[in-house]
């Protein structure tokens, strides 16, 4: 009985283990078999997509062979020396004459009904006819059972303030860009504007940028950012020109002769990535795409500073790298083929409670990479543009992301503070002195006074004076002396200024539109601190040749020195200079109580202004880029200066004890 078990067993052990290497070996040929399937059909997909590969390669070539040192950045520059007249014929045409024209506003939706009331009232509140405004509603398929509704009853209840009210519903959620491009069939108008439904126009936001946009030659701008707050976006443009390389979906005004040109939103992106990926592709074609500092929305998509949000984090990482694969050069093409598993390697080495779900989100946009990169690999862009990538964004940052602008109701009882920036003109420097004023006109605060000081000749007197004709409106005075030195000239600008709050730009420097704004929101905010500055960009110069043998001011790199991101202490300024001369804004009674520049000094004269001054009087660092200063990108020019300066440190330090012991005494 027991030999008759044995038996059994053995023959049921043996029966199984047979079945064990069946399965496997049936398992394995079928794998073999799948592998064999793969690589013949990867072989058929090589061969149909091989002449694209080849005219990409020849691309490359091409572009690394024209290969100039020009900066990635140099489009965006291009038009800063007529930036200025532009501006002052925007001056002079009077507020009764503004043209005024049909826009659309396309507004997706997609369980949005919450945004509703506060979108609705500052549409309504419009300085801009709002009879000349045709709103159209695409709503992808909400499920709430409510959003719907609510749009109808909104068309039934305002359709008689509006050129038109039109509802599209959709049947299926197709994702943002995508329901625009439904939205842009039904337009009517001379513009096409594009918002979400999760912010509020302040009420002469559309006035302002259409303004702007007639000023425009509308054929060769496509597009027109609004600036969002309470969060504006960090991205890089230029403040003189106002081109950027990509523009924020959330609140657009676009040209329909571009966005009909370049076949609307690309319907392969669902959501996030898909203004990028539009922006490019309007720059390779030809347009340009401007930012608009002065026409402000508020955009409610964050509840608090820094947060990350999971669909904007996959949807933007899978679009860089699918934006690189069409736009990018070879070495960025590579990186969007590695960043994804790099990304995910990184995760996984880490001891931390969020990275399971990071690495899902990586997988995910991982997966969305590899089903489209094909499409994008072979429709590649026509142009020789180079398209600026720096990883994983798509320019280079303004420092600041979250700095939180508060919405105040305006204080009709209140009055905003003249704000005298004092200029200081060495040598003929008429270039960089067209943008540097051009920077101060360009401010999205009014209330300015700009004083132009001349050291040593009227090199720039008939210019200035052609500025002052045509802004009369603007306070700009210009004054030259005998050559007098850098102190000196500084010191009579100050005794010439009458405003409230003060600050400094000298005539090769520039700043952001928002400079101002921010500096004098944070003193009126703050009555305890007498002094505030914000980070600021050195960035490399030279004047070069144009065709015409006009001299440009050329950028090249813009870098964020360790020092400024200090946090201010008396010992740390002692030890350098935490911010450069344009960077701060004082009250007027911190000049009364300690003077000016010391006229001994030729260099550092500001690092011992602030030295002098923070021994009276509290300072506060704002951690948002506003403003930029220039150095040469010549070495050897660059290393004099800074052994010059290396030098005048001693000497800017023993002027600030001397006057330090005689306060005391």
């Amino acid at each position: 009985m027991k030999k008759s078990l044995i038996k059994k067993t053995i023959f049921l052990a043996f029966f199984l283990f047979l079945n064990i290497a069946a399965f496997f070996l049936v398992t394995i040929f079928s794998i073999f078999q799948i592998i064999v399937y793969f690589f013949r059909r990867l072989y058929r997909v090589f061969k149909r997509v091989k002449k694209k590969l080849q005219h990409l390669l020849k691309q490359i070539k091409r572009e690394n062979n024209n290969g100039n040192q020009k900066s990635a950045y140099a489009p965006l520059h291009v038009g800063r020396q007529k930036a200025l007249d532009e501006i002052l014929i925007g001056e002079l045409i009077p507020p009764m004459t503004k043209k005024e024209v049909i826009i659309d506003m396309s507004i997706v939706t997609y369980n949005s009904h919450k945004h509703f009331k506060s979108l609705f009232e500052s549409i309504k509140k419009q300085t801009y006819p709002t009879r000349l405004i045709n709103l159209i509603f695409v709503d992808s398929c909400s499920t709430d059972n409510v959003t719907i509704d609510e749009l109808y009853l909104f068309k039934q209840e305002n359709e008689q303030l509006f050129h038109g009210i039109t509802i599209l519903p959709l049947k299926k959620n197709i994702g943002f860009g995508r329901s625009h491009n439904h939205g842009f069939e039904l337009r009517k108008g001379t513009f096409f504007l594009v918002t979400n439904p999760d912010l509020e126009f302040e009420k002469h936001a559309i006035e302002k940028i259409v303004h702007f946009a007639l000023l425009d030659d509308l054929s060769k701008v496509a597009s027109w950012e609004f600036r969002q707050k309470p969060y504006e976006h960090p991205k890089y443009y230029d403040p003189i020109t106002l081109k950027t390389f990509w523009s924020s979906g959330a609140c657009l005004l676009i040209n329909p002769k571009a966005f009909e040109q370049v076949g609307g939103y690309n319907k392969h992106i669902f959501m996030y990535g898909e203004d990028v990926e539009l922006s490019y592709h309007f720059i390779d074609a030809g347009w340009d795409l401007k930012y608009c500092p002065f026409s402000v929305v508020w955009h409610y998509t964050y509840e608090k500073a820094d947060e990350v949000k999971p669909a904007q984090f996959m949807g933007s990482l899978s679009a860089n790298g699918l934006l690189k694969l069409r736009y990018g050069n070879l070495k960025e093409i590579v990186e969007s083929i590695f960043q994804f598993p790099y990304l995910i390697f990184r995760e996984i080495i880490k001891v931390h409670r969020s990275s399971t779900q990071r690495c899902r989100l990586i997988f995910s946009a991982y997966f969305i990479y590899l089903r489209l990169a094909a499409i994008f690999l072979c429709y590649r862009k026509t142009s020789a543009r180079v398209f600026p990538f720096s990883n994983p964004h798509y320019l280079i940052a303004r420092h600041g992301a979250f700095y939180n602008h508060n919405r105040q109701e305006p204080n009709l009882n209140s009055t905003t503070p003249l704000v005298s920036i004092i200029m200081r003109i060495h040598g003929d420097q008429i270039p960089f002195l067209r943008e540097s004023v051009a920077s101060v006109l360009r401010q999205t605060y009014l209330n300015i006074e700009l004083i132009t000081v001349e050291d040593g000749g009227t090199c720039a007197k008939n210019f200035m004076e052609e500025v002052i004709s045509k802004a009369p409106q603007r306070k700009i005075k210009y004054f030259s002396l005998s050559k007098q030195g850098r102190s000196a000239t500084g010191n009579v600008g100050l005794s010439e200024a009458t405003g409230e709050l003060m600050m400094f730009l000298d005539s090769d420097d520039y700043l952001y539109p928002d400079h101002v704004e921010i500096l004098t929101e944070e003193l009126q905010a703050n009555v305890h601190i007498d002094i505030v500055y914000s980070l600021a960009w050195e960035v490399t110069s030279k004047l070069s040749n144009e065709k015409d043998g006009t001299l440009v001011p050329e950028d090249f790199s813009y870098t964020l020195l360790p020092t400024y991101l200090k946090n201010f202490s008396f010992e740390a300024l002692r030890e350098n200079n935490l911010f450069p001369i344009q960077s701060p804004m004082f009250r007027r009674s911190v000049y009364e109580k300690c003077g000016g520049f010391d006229t001994r000094l030729e260099y550092l004269e500001d690092w011992n202004l602030w030295l002098r001054y923070a021994d009276y009087f509290n300072f506060k660092q704002i951690f948002k880029l506003t403003s930029c200063y220039r150095v040469s990108c010549d070495k050897n020019i660059f290393n004099k200066r800074a052994s010059i300066l290396k030098k005048a440190r001693s000497l800017a330090l023993k002027c600030y004890e001397d006057k330090a012991l005689n306060s005391k005494h």
